[in-house]
């Protein structure tokens, strides 16, 4: 079994900030290590927007740490249920943890693409994905479709009809190696693109997204906590238990037990190959 805890940071406003913790025992004593962090804004169309992912890279066993955070995302998103969800892919290195350890990984713009189609599709059928190394079908009809957020890239970009709207985003700077990846329930569809999409482990992550509960949740400004923690230092276990306890009461958290994957029993992913489109200038 494995020890972890989620917390949650909110105040005021739309935005929330959610942080998965590892209790973890070594010959120092007992550690709380920050592994992960999600920031997320809502909209009172009962949409939901992943702002940012990060992660520290000192999740133990280190080669399961796709799979638990993976099972975080859902958990956190299953807590709203939205009827709309969005978030941009593109690759950075530190948004929340700075000074991580060594062990971190940036996936490459294509895979980090396929991991949120991944954790996209096992919550929703209809999802749509538009990148210039990837693209589905275009979930809607018209631009006033899509949910507009306060810190939405999209929303720096003119309205236009949707097809020229969706060129555009793909020529901005940031976009180039990135991509947009959008969900909606069934009964919110207007267009189609309900496809059948093999997620790898599925059912083991959704099973494990059930263990997670919130352990403590603190009243704070989001963006004031991120301040806070991106001064930390994240870089070795101890040092992070170290940086995080600045932050967080630790004596506070309630953490749980949840089930150890065995690595035996993963299914395996293959890798595909992706055709790079490369986007064309407006006219």
């Amino acid at each position: 079994m494995l020890s972890v805890s989620v917390i949650s940071v909110k105040f005021t406003g739309n935005k929330e900030l959610f942080m998965l913790l590892q209790r973890l025992t070594n010959d120092k004593g007992v550690l709380t290590v920050p592994i992960a962090s999600l920031v997320i804004e809502r909209d009172s169309m009962n949409g939901l927007f992943i702002e940012s992912l990060d992660t520290t890279g000192l999740f133990q066993p280190r080669n399961l740490q796709t799979f638990y955070v993976q099972a975080f995302i859902l958990f956190v998103v299953n807590l709203y249920d939205p009827d709309y969800l969005e978030t941009f892919s593109h690759p950075k290195s530190e948004l929340v943890f700075l000074k991580s350890s060594t062990a971190k990984k940036i996936l490459a713009p294509k895979k980090l693409l396929k991991y949120w189609q991944n954790v996209f599709h096992m919550m929703y059928s209809n999802v749509m994905v538009h990148s210039n190394y990837h693209r589905t079908s275009i979930l809607f009809d018209n631009i006033d479709q899509f949910h507009f957020f306060d810190d939405d890239p999209k929303s720096k970009t003119e309205k236009v009809p949707i097809d020229d709207f969706l060129m555009i985003l793909l020529q901005r700077k940031d976009f180039v190696e990135g991509g947009i990846v959008v969900a909606v329930k069934d009964n919110c569809l207007t267009a189609r693109n309900a496809e059948n999409y093999f997620v790898p482990n599925e059912k083991k992550i959704k099973k494990l997204s059930k263990c997670f509960k919130i352990g403590y949740t603190i009243e704070n400004d989001v963006y004031d906590f991120l301040s806070k923690i991106r001064t930390g230092d994240y870089s070795s276990h101890i040092i992070a238990s170290e940086s995080i306890e600045k932050s967080v009461d630790l004596k506070c958290i309630q953490f749980q037990d949840i089930p150890l994957i065995i690595e035996e029993e993963l299914e395996k992913i293959c890798e595909e190959p992706v055709i790079v489109l490369q986007p064309r200038k407006k006219k």
